[in-house]
């Protein structure tokens, strides 16, 4: 159940290989590319959110906890292969190491982040995506990169 709302369904296919990756890829600059990833990013966690929340609680059992440390080890493995497809398509500052820019998307990009902004602090969706494109465009792509218009 946490994978399937993790993927947005039951289909077969890791979450790294849905299309709004090549969307990623194909990006025209950095800060569009680094506004996609944060748009799917918000999907996905705002989506798995709940169903984690029940996973984080009950991780007393040893079987959940095993699961819940899969998932933050699967999610730290994506959030590595997504900084290297922002490094691979010249998005990522190349002044930036690989394995920080993952540390960054890792921390920024979860569930717990959600319920902390969204849930308890009252942020629209919208306010959270703004900020994280803002802190992300400033923490990984190269200084000068131009800013998105309003969304």
């Amino acid at each position: 159940m946490l994978d399937a709302s993790i993927a947005g369904d039951a289909s077969p296919g890791a979450v790294l290989e849905r299309p709004w990756v090549d969307h990623l890829r194909s990006a025209p600059d950095a800060r569009s590319a680094v506004a996609l990833l944060v748009d799917a990013a918000v999907e996905i966690v705002t989506r798995a959110a709940p169903i984690y929340e029940v996973v984080r609680r009950t991780s007393v059992d040893a079987d959940v906890a095993a699961l819940l440390d899969e998932t933050r080890h699967r999610r730290r493995l994506d959030q590595r292969r997504l900084a290297e497809t922002l490094a691979e398509a010249s998005h990522l500052d190349p002044a930036v190491d690989l394995n920080a820019a993952a540390d960054v998307l890792y921390g920024l990009l979860n569930e717990e982040l959600v319920g902390l902004l969204v849930h308890d602090c009252g942020w629209s969706a919208a306010k959270l995506r703004a900020w994280l494109t803002d802190v992300l465009a400033d923490q990984l792509l190269p200084h000068g990169s131009a800013p998105l218009p309003d969304r």
